[in-house]
């Protein structure tokens, strides 16, 4: 069952124990959606250009970082 969302992608929130900041991507067409675990803004931009290069990262439209921190990653 495909979870219904107002933004194509969602970012999870930064969490000191994890690593990876999990990413959900609504599929272009609908269906089930996408989940990348993305440690860094270049693993991000590479999902999204696999994923869904129609998305703009920078439009909060299209794109929310949960719990906020945007362009913010764990550090290693």
């Amino acid at each position: 069952m495909a979870i219904l969302s107002v933004h194509p992608v969602e970012i999870s929130p930064l969490v000191p124990w994890d690593r990876h900041r999990h990413v959900r991507m609504q599929r272009i067409g609908g269906g089930d959606p996408l989940w990348e675990a993305c440690s860094t803004q270049n693993d991000l931009r590479a999902a999204l250009k696999l994923f869904r290069p129609d998305v703009d990262l920078n439009d909060p439209t299209q794109v929310h970082w949960a719990g906020g921190h945007p362009g913010e990653w764990p550090e290693d």
